[in-house]
């Protein structure tokens, strides 16, 4: 589960810039599916917001800052962590995660992590020593998670001609990095520990029957979503 701000604290703002909800911050408990949902949702407003700000997005480094801004006011209040007094939010940015070898050499684009099973003092792991639990060592990377999350990958297509078979390329070795992401936590998890979303954003309409395809050969994945949105632009 992750912790999330009740309906209606948050506020996204709309393509006519309204925003919804506005009530005393609280968090409850929410599954991967909201999670998920939540992405799909916000990925929609950016799409209604870029189709009418052509220039709205011109990197794939601002997909991943609007997705980021927009998923923050439900995934940002501050909740405790496995380490006494200190706090930590649920989004975040480029952190890696271990591959199957238990390296780190995954980094999706945005995690959205569970920070009560978070620790920045040490490992989440114990061990017995003397009859002492004593934790692991804190890994290279400053912190070490566990329990549930979705990791967000985001493409931008900028060219005219629109999607082609490179690009797919491109995008089935993100959804193969997803797999293997979710295959080394979700092995014996019922439900799943870990879901992926691989968010596409093109300049043009061009190509939509290579992304038909795509999702296509992909749709036996049923913890990784694949969405697309375009902006429509035309010369």
């Amino acid at each position: 589960m992750i912790p999330k701000k009740r309906a209606h604290d948050f506020s996204i703002v709309g393509r006519h810039g309204g925003h919804h909800g506005q009530q005393t911050a609280r968090v409850y408990e929410c599954g991967l599916d909201e999670v998920v949902r939540d992405v799909e949702r916000v990925v929609y407003i950016i799409a209604c917001d870029y189709r009418r700000i052509k220039g709205l997005i011109l990197s794939e480094d601002d997909l991943k800052c609007s997705l980021y801004r927009r998923l923050y006011s439900m995934y940002s209040e501050p909740v405790p962590t496995l380490d006494s007094d200190i706090l930590a939010t649920a989004i975040h940015t480029e952190i890696p995660w271990y591959n199957e070898s238990g390296l780190l050499t995954l980094r999706p684009d945005l995690s959205i992590i569970d920070p009560r099973r978070l620790s920045v003092l040490h490992g989440i792991g114990e061990h017995t020593r003397r009859n002492v639990a004593i934790h692991y060592r804190l890994p290279s990377k400053g912190f070490e998670f566990g329990g549930q999350a979705v990791a967000i990958e985001t493409k931008f297509v900028r060219a005219f001609a629109g999607i082609s078979q490179k690009h797919i390329l491109s995008f089935q070795k993100d959804i193969d990095k997803m797999q293997r992401l979710c295959e080394r936590h979700n092995s014996n998890s019922q439900p799943p520990n870990v879901k992926g979303v691989l968010v596409i954003f093109s300049k043009s309409d061009n190509g939509r029957q290579h992304i038909d395809n795509f999702k296509q050969r992909n749709e036996r994945l049923t913890d990784i979503k694949i969405l697309f949105q375009s902006g429509g632009v035309r010369i």
